[in-house]
C-alpha cells in the first residue's frame, strides 16, 4: 500500500462488502479519518502512511481519548490493512455479544 489514501480506500470498499457504512471526515486537528457505521454504532479509524512515515499528534491522542471517555466509541489507529480487517470483524462481532 502506497499512502494512507490508497489505505483508507481499500479499507472502505472492504466494509461496504460486510454491509458496513463508511464516511471520510474533513481534515481538522484530532478529528480520525474514517467513520465506519452499522445498526446506530460507529468506529473511527485514523490512519497512517503504510510506510511506517505518519505519527499521531498530540491533538489527535487528547481527542481519540476524549471520544473513549465521553461517547464510548472505539477509535483505533492503524497503518495496516490485515490489521484493520481483524478490528473491524472484532467490532462487528462485539455488536452481535
Amino acid at each position: 500500500m502506497k499512502n494512507e489514501s490508497a489505505l483508507s480506500s481499500k479499507m472502505r470498499k472492504y466494509a461496504e462488502k460486510l454491509g458496513v457504512g463508511s464516511f471520510r471526515m474533513p481534515d481538522r486537528d484530532g478529528i480520525p479519518d474514517l467513520v465506519f457505521f452499522k445498526e446506530g454504532r460507529c468506529l473511527f479509524v485514523e490512519t497512517k502512511n503504510p510506510n511506517g512515515g505518519g505519527k499521531m499528534e498530540t491533538s489527535q491522542v487528547k481527542r481519540h481519548y476524549e471520544m473513549l471517555r465521553d461517547y464510548k466509541t472505539k477509535v483505533i489507529l492503524t497503518e495496516d490493512y490485515d490489521e484493520f480487517v481483524y478490528k473491524l470483524r472484532e467490532w462487528l462481532d462485539e455488536m452481535e455479544a
